[in-house]
């Protein structure tokens, strides 16, 4: 359930609350809830007194609709303050950034792993720091590569036959990004070109370790709000839609807000319907995955 943006806008707690209904209604119920990442909207450029309208919500819609096991990602729109100039933020808060994020949603590390049913869920923090915003990455350019290693390190103590499932808000490998965030044809260098914020920046990385200590089988994200699905390298890459859709809007209104604000290089593909990821993990190792909608009207 990745990019859930609870809002105050749109009818977006409306939406939130619909949204965990509808997955606790399913029949045949999962064993485990994973969101991936923006369980809020804007953090970076929020004043702490919205980001508390926005958790408080949040909070109520899980205690008061879920009753199934629950494990957060962290996402850039659940990072507290980074964007100084419009949160008020000082940045010397004990809650300012990711410890923002962590305490709302209950994230005991930004990064870590799950055993369940013969399968390890490795859960990842791709979210950096870059001036007063952020990048897609495991970690800074500079300095220590410190959840590089360590996801080195739990791949390769793994044991040969355990698949797993890696989890990350920010896509690691992806394709509907081409179709939404990138920069086409440009007038002084004609080329596509992504930002830092679409996809990876350490892709390249990634996949040659997933090839080098061959234990993963799936890389599930989302971040784009657009649904695809990879295989490369024997690894099945889903990059899910978003359960708020367009923010909440609906995907004509989506466009045209985009098309209002664009430049001519951006296309104006529109984004996902609401909805979730239905992900069933094998005793073997393979993987079926689906997108359920939640016939959410979104506003206009």
């Amino acid at each position: 359930m990745t990019d859930m943006h609870m809002m105050p806008e749109n009818q977006g707690e409306a939406g939130v609350i619909a949204a965990v209904r509808h997955v606790n209604a399913m029949q045949d119920r999962p064993d485990l809830i994973i969101t991936g990442g923006d369980s809020h909207h804007l953090g970076m450029s929020r004043t702490r007194e919205q980001m508390e309208w926005m958790s408080e919500r949040l909070r109520k819609a899980w205690s008061a609709e879920n009753s199934i096991p629950v494990e957060h990602t962290l996402g850039n729109h659940d990072v507290w303050g980074w964007t100084r100039s419009r949160s008020l933020a000082r940045g010397d808060e004990l809650e300012y950034g990711k410890a923002w994020a962590a305490d709302a949603l209950e994230i005991r590390a930004p990064y870590r792993v799950i055993d369940r049913a013969g399968w390890r869920i490795v859960i990842l923090d791709s979210i950096q720091s870059l001036r007063d915003s952020y990048m897609l990455r495991l970690d800074p350019f500079e300095g220590e590569q410190t959840q590089f290693d360590w996801l080195e390190r739990t791949l390769a103590t793994t044991p040969i036959h355990m698949p797993v499932c890696i989890v990350s808000h920010g896509p690691i490998l992806g394709a509907g990004l081409l179709m939404s965030d990138a920069n086409v044809e440009l007038a002084d260098r004609p080329s596509i070109e992504l930002g830092p914020a679409s996809m990876h920046l350490d892709a390249h990385r990634l996949i040659e370790l997933f090839e080098r200590v061959p234990r993963v089988r799936l890389c599930l994200s989302g971040h784009i709000h657009v649904r695809d699905v990879i295989s490369y390298n024997g690894v099945t890459y889903v990059c899910s839609g978003a359960v708020s859709g367009a923010w909440w809007r609906t995907r004509e209104a989506d466009r045209a807000q985009r098309a209002s604000r664009e430049t001519s290089g951006l296309p104006r593909i529109g984004r996902a319907e609401a909805g979730y990821e239905i992900v069933d993990l094998f005793s073997d190792g393979t993987v079926e995955t689906r997108y359920q909608l939640l016939g959410w009207q979104g506003q206009a």
